[in-house]
């Protein structure tokens, strides 16, 4: 199913009659949404209305038109990120701004303000990347706070550890960690092949300790 990137917009009297866009949304009837908005204007509490109200209280029309239609296979979020980007740096106030959480605005803001993001294609990479990181974060905090409650009683069997730190601690013959340890001091250990004598010491006991659980 098919959709576009509309815009609302108004002609500002001041500005010799140019488009001012104040909202970028997407549907698969730009049409029908513009219609739903014209109806959700009369009670609606979003940014979005209560500037359309504004603008009907001082007979200003506003309107809509498509900005793009999404070719298949393009993830349609990216495109209505794209062009709240590419509309809010040529100046445009757009109500997208005020909405969400405090981290999708500081997120958004980031964007408006990179470089690196000239189109579609940039702001699905960025997304991505911040996915990605995101994991990251997740991971590590499951990694720490297994390790500080757990350790890892069977290096070889595991499956949580970063798999580069894994084969090192496997090659070294580390067979478990005592619970307590970060992984930043593992990483340390393995990088310079020593202190995995107390390691593994401490491992024997952790796994002792692990067996007669």
């Amino acid at each position: 199913m098919s959709r576009s990137i509309y815009g609302l917009y108004y002609h500002d009297s001041a500005a010799a009659g140019a488009k001012r866009y104040f909202y970028v949304g997407r549907s698969v009837d730009a049409l029908r949404r513009f219609r739903q908005h014209n109806y959700a204007k009369k009670a609606g509490h979003e940014d979005k209305y209560e500037f359309i109200r504004e603008l009907d209280a001082t007979g200003i029309a506003w309107t809509f038109d498509i900005l793009r239609e999404i070719p298949d296979g393009e993830y349609p979020p990216d495109n209505e990120r794209w062009f709240v980007i590419k509309l809010t740096r040529e100046g445009h106030r757009l109500m997208n701004m005020r909405y969400g959480s405090e981290e999708h605005r500081r997120e958004l803001a980031e964007q408006v303000g990179s470089p690196h993001i000239r189109s579609v294609a940039d702001v699905k990479h960025d997304r991505l990347r911040r996915g990605y990181l995101a994991s990251k974060r997740v991971q590590r905090r499951i990694i720490a706070t297994t390790l500080k409650s757990e350790g890892v009683p069977d290096v070889r069997s595991d499956r949580l550890l970063p798999r580069v730190l894994h084969r090192c601690l496997v090659k070294h013959e580390v067979t478990s960690i005592e619970a307590g340890v970060t992984i930043g001091e593992i990483y340390r250990m393995a990088r310079t092949h020593r202190n995995l004598e107390p390691l593994r010491v401490e491992a024997a006991k952790a796994l002792l300790r692990f067996r007669m659980r």
